[in-house]
């Protein structure tokens, strides 16, 4: 599988269009991949989770850097993405920021790949890369 877009679940990578397509009822900012960004620093936050990767994705937006969101469920990313244009810590992100999602399973190496081939589609290239992921595997003590 490959990294899909949380606006409309296409699936990116392998023979599909590079980068977010947005819809009506997209939560992520459209951007497509011509637009200018070359001038504009880019951050990929990889386990955008409501707490800790939001906290970072949110001050790099502020910052003005381009923000591309990634995690594993597409609907909590897409209420992610609300909260960082929302911003809920009180200082103003500009309009002019994007903000955009990417639904994205980073225990699967094809995934990933495809995720920095898809951003970097999108937004020319990427100056920070926050991995905020873990896991929890639990295995018995003595087998």
């Amino acid at each position: 599988s490959g990294t899909t877009c949380a606006e409309d679940g296409k699936e990116l990578g392998s023979g599909a269009d590079p980068g977010p397509e947005s819809n009506d009822d997209s939560d992520g900012d459209e951007v497509q991949p011509n637009d200018d960004l070359s001038q504009r620093p880019v951050c990929l936050v990889v386990g955008a989770g409501p707490g800790i990767g939001t906290a970072v994705a949110s001050r790099f937006a502020r910052e003005g850097y381009a923000t591309a969101v990634a995690r594993r469920d597409g609907q909590t990313l897409k209420d992610i993405v609300r909260k960082i244009r929302n911003d809920e810590g009180g200082i103003s992100i500009a309009d002019d920021v994007p903000i955009v999602p990417y639904q994205c399973d980073a225990r699967e190496e094809e995934e990933v790949v495809n995720l920095f081939h898809n951003v970097i589609q999108t937004l020319g290239h990427i100056d920070v890369c926050v991995f905020n992921i873990g896991s929890n595997i639990s295995y018995p003590l003595v087998e």
